[in-house]
Parts: structure tokens; sequence; C-alpha cells
């Protein structure tokens, strides 16, 4: 059997765009004979639709958009991921399901079984799970008996994974069956597109058959899923590797391996990652440019330099916004940025504005009110650049920042996109010189080297403030990406007092964070959506 890997970037909710690119590769798929198309989860509606699944007309529009697909397969088979009204007596309003087309109808339907609520995924709030005692997870197709997982149905690994009471894997074992589908969307984090396919390789070993994976490619607010979908023999031997980051078809025997695609390292990985973020993003809002303030430091001259790579570099403009306590290096090392990068800089000198503050609010704006309107000029300015231009403001924020909440309200935490924000300062500094060591040098050396200054006050320094960033960081990777316990924390050099309040600093922050711009996750555990923490207790 000749089986297509059908790697598709869907737009939420746009039936007819995801309808036209399904069967552009059907068309494709059959020219090159394929048998079978896969394509990921949720096909036709993109993933995670949230709670437009909790609307009448979306659910009904998608049925008629599946309908349509199934016409349009009168020669060939596919497998394609939709949501089904919950056929059940009881439960939630739909079902996670697979529907496998063939002769211009819908031949079958299957369920997913085992329903994240982790981290960003929370399906219980929309789908009731079907196990095989009510539902078949075994199609025919072509003659042939197909074992059918969805997504978290393959990740129930007792040995590495064992956060359920059923196994979906387990079930198929030993079944009549000639191999396993699995149709999916699972989102990208440092190190997972080298660590799935060991556990892809696992199953299909535990399973004795052949295994077929297709993952959701493109972003979708903060979630960036990078594809590399994958088939392997029943040995555990690679077959056929799709690219990462972009569309893909890909078609192969179960019998002959195909093309394999090897994925990069975790930080050429994160690269393309916070690249394709930032294109969908701006793409996807219908937007074409984005403006950056640049201020000299490292935060933005790398958001900068990502936004170029990304769009181009007539689609992005940097504005540096120098203030009374700016040094002469910062307006230098922006400019020098902007020439390397081959973007329009526009300076706009903030000291008129800043004195005019002082004389309407002589006794209030002394310490940290002072710093903080400096901040709030800055951000008003890049905001009206944006509403005249049409531009998308891209936010600059850290992860190291935004845990302990240094940043401005209204100031420099203002933008739609926040590229760096699941970024602790280390690994900002990190992909810097990554970047520089693989691209020609786009950041100048000095960004790199400096002490990080917000220049509010005069010889600021942010590890004054935060502490030094490396034992930061390392609270930060403990605590929140592997949400250690405070009592199972390790930092050298921070004894049990200095980290329960920096513990209580990062507690303390949740207010801004709730108001921070959207930012794209790249770690196990983000600020935002997979980490709803209170804001007062």
């Amino acid at each position: 059997m000749r089986i297509a890997l059908a790697q598709m970037n869907p737009r939420i909710g746009d039936f007819t765009n995801n309808v036209n690119r399904a069967a552009d590769f059907l068309t494709r798929a059959a020219a090159d004979r394929a048998d079978l198309v896969v394509f990921p989860e949720f096909t036709l509606i993109g993933y995670p639709p949230k709670d437009l699944l909790l609307r009448p007309d979306f659910i009904a529009a998608s049925l008629r958009a599946l309908d349509d697909l199934a016409k349009l397969t009168k020669h060939i088979h596919a497998i394609v991921g939709y949501a089904e009204p919950n056929p059940g007596p009881s439960g939630k309003p739909l079902c996670n399901a697979l529907a496998v087309l063939a002769s211009g109808s819908i031949q079958s339907r299957h369920y997913k079984q085992l329903l994240p609520t982790y981290d960003v995924f929370d399906e219980y709030r929309y789908f009731e799970p079907r196990l095989p005692e009510n539902a078949s997870n075994i199609a025919t197709i072509a003659g042939r008996p197909v074992g059918i997982t969805i997504c978290e149905d393959l990740w129930c690994d007792p040995n590495e994974f064992p956060l359920y009471h059923t196994d979906p894997v387990q079930n198929l074992v030993g079944k009549p069956i000639d191999f396993v589908v699995n149709i999916s969307a699972s989102p990208y984090a440092i190190g997972k597109p080298q660590s799935r396919p060991k556990l892809y390789a696992r199953q299909a070993r535990r399973l004795a058959r052949p295994l077929i994976v297709v993952n959701q490619v493109g972003a979708h607010d903060d979630l960036i899923f990078d594809g590399n979908s994958c088939a392997f023999d029943s040995a555990g031997n690679l077959l056929a590797h799709c690219k990462e980051f972009e569309e893909d078809l890909l078609i192969f025997d179960l019998t002959h391996p195909g093309r394999i695609e090897t994925p990069a390292a975790d930080m050429p990985c994160l690269y393309r990652a916070l690249l394709f973020g930032i294109r969908e993003y701006v793409i996807k809002s219908n937007h074409s440019s984005v403006l950056v303030g640049l201020s000299g430091g490292i935060d933005s001259a790398l958001v900068a330099t990502l936004a170029v790579q990304a769009l181009g570099p007539s689609n992005v403009l940097g504005v540096a916004m120098p203030g009374r306590h700016s040094s002469t290096h910062s307006l230098e090392d922006a400019i020098d940025l902007a020439h390397r990068l081959g973007i329009f800089l526009r300076t706009i000198p903030i000291t008129i504005l800043h004195d005019a503050y002082s004389q309407t609010l002589p006794e209030e704006l002394t310490g940290l009110a002072d710093e903080n309107i400096q901040a709030r000029i800055r951000g008003n300015l890049l905001m009206a650049l944006s509403n005249r231009h049409h531009h998308l403001v891209l936010s600059t924020a850290n992860k190291s920042e935004l845990a302990l909440g240094y940043g401005t309200l209204y100031g420099d935490m203002i933008g739609a996109l926040a590229p760096l924000a699941d970024l602790t300062k280390t690994r900002v500094r990190q992909l810097a010189n990554w970047i520089n060591a693989h691209f020609n040098s786009p950041i100048p050396e000095r960004t790199l080297t400096k002490p990080p200054s917000a220049e509010l006050s005069p010889d600021q320094t942010d590890e004054a403030h935060l502490g030094p960033y490396a034992q930061l960081d390392q609270l930060i990777i403990q605590s929140i990406e592997h949400n250690l316990p405070p009592n199972q924390l390790s930092i050298p050099g921070l004894d049990r007092p200095a980290i329960d309040r920096l513990l209580a600093r990062i507690d303390s922050a949740e207010f801004k964070r709730r108001q921070a711009p959207l930012g794209l996750k790249v770690t196990p555990r983000a600020f935002g959506t997979g980490r709803p923490m209170p804001i007062v207790r």
C-alpha cells in the first residue's frame, strides 16, 4: 500500500481554505499513485479551536466541509480529523473524531480515547472519550484492517507517561491489524522533535506493527506545531520522516523506506520555531509588517533579527527612543544593528516628553514612578506608529523579566506578540550567539557583551534588581518548566530564604503576566495558557 503523509497547515475555522488545501494534497497524492492519504488531527478545523467548538453553527459548517472533502475521494482513501457530535446517550456534546473517506463518502468514524487536560490542553471541556467497548478502534481501508489512534492515544506509555488508566496502544496489541495510524496536533517544545520519534518507535515495537503518525504543522496563537510526521516499521525502524515547520507531502510504501528528513538540533530548531511562530502570527492576523523598539540591548536586537529573518527587512521598522538616561553606546548599537539588518530606523528622542511629565507631576515623578513613565512614553509612541501605519508591535520581554515582573505595564510590555516570552535571559544570549555564529554576525558584539540595563535611572543594571541571571534562570527552569516543588529546588549560590523570596516575587507578578502580550511557547511549560494561576491569594 502506498501511503501519503499529508502534513497540512490549516487555518482555524477557515473551512473553505482548509478543504481546498486538503483537496490539493489529495490531487497530488493521487497523481503519485497513493492508495491512502493521512491528514492530521482536526484537519478541516485547525487545532486548537477552543470555544469555537461550543458554537453549533461552527460544528455544522465543519461537518459540511467534511462532506465536501469526502466527495473528492472517489479514487483514493483518506483519513481526516474532525469534531463529531457525541453519538452516545450522555456526556459532552462532541467527540474528537477521525473519518475514513473513500468512494466519495464517509466510510467509518472513529474516536479519540484519551483527552489531555494538562499544560495547554483542555479537551474534557468539549469532548467525550469513546472507548473500544463503545466504538471501534479498527478501520477497514482498501480491504485491510488498520488500528486507529488520535494524538494523545499514542502517548500512553506505562513506563514513560503513565497518566491514564486506559491504554489505547495495549488495546491494539495482538489484534488482527496490518498497521496503526495516529493523527496528531502535537505542539513544539525544545527537545520534542527529537524525543517524539523515540516514543513512536517504542510504541511500534510494542504493537509489533508499522506505525504512521501525521502531525499538524502551523502556528496558532501561542502554540507552534512543527510537523515532523513520520512512519516506523514493526521493529521501530524509521521508514519516512517529513520536514519540520512547513507543509509536506511524503509518499512511501510500508515495505520500502521513503524520504527521511532529519530533525535539527535544539538550537537551530528553536531558531526555526521562532521564525515560524512570528511569520504565522503576522500572516494569520492579516498583517504584513512589524515594528520593534530598539534599545541597543540584546532582547530588542534578537527580536529585530528574528523578525527580519522571518518577514524580510522591508517589513520590519526599528524605533530608537533615547531618553535622558540613555547611554551614547545604546543609540550607536541600535543604529549599527539596523544597518546590519538592512532595516529603516526611526529615532524619536523622549527627553522633551519626559520633561513635560516631570513638570506636570513634579512631586510624584520620582524613583520607580519616574522610571515607569519613560517606558510608558516609549510604549505610547510605538502604539501611535502602529495605529498610523498598521504595523504589529513586537514585545521584547523575555521569560526572566516576566517571571519577576521586571517590566512596565502599558510601557515596554505593550505589543501584539512576545517572541522571547518563553526564553530565559540565558537562552536569549545563547540563541543570539548562535545566530551570530551562523548568519554573519547581525547583532553587534557590544550588544552581546555589555551588562543588560533598562537605562531608566543613572548607572542602572538589570542584575542589581533581579540578581544574577544564571541563578534566576535555573530557578525558572526547575520551578516553572519542570514544575518541581519548592523543597526540591537546588540552585548553586541561593539559600532557602533567597529561593523563597524569588518564588514569592514570581507569584506576585502574576497580575502583570495576565496583561502581557501573547508569547510563543517553546518550552515544556510557559507562562500563559498552560500555567493558569490565581492573581490574588
